[in-house]
């Protein structure tokens, strides 16, 4: 699964954790980013008719709402770097041991 459904997934259990029905439309705009209508269909049916199944894949630091204001939105967008150049360096070790 990738990224972007564990992400989609997430905005998901958020908005059931808060008393709301996942919609296109709510989940379109919890998000912080833009998303591919297409994908957030796809799991949030998948999410409709199993949200068990993404219990394990959800993100914990993924952020949940849009920032209040570009200090804290600049601070998510340093932790995903740093998280994304980790994955990065470990993908570089791996291929060159290989």
């Amino acid at each position: 699964m990738s990224n972007q459904h564990q992400y989609i997934a997430s905005l998901c259990k958020n908005l059931k954790s808060k008393g709301k029905a996942p919609s296109v439309a709510l989940i379109k705009k919890a998000s912080n980013r833009p998303l591919p209508l297409r994908e957030v269909i796809d799991v949030l049916r998948r999410w409709q008719d199993e949200p068990e199944q993404f219990a394990d894949l959800i993100e914990d630091d993924v952020p949940m709402q849009k920032p209040t204001d570009l200090a804290q939105h600049v601070n998510q967008l340093e932790k995903r770097i740093a998280l994304l150049e980790q994955q990065v360096l470990s993908l570089t070790q791996a291929l060159k041991q290989s």
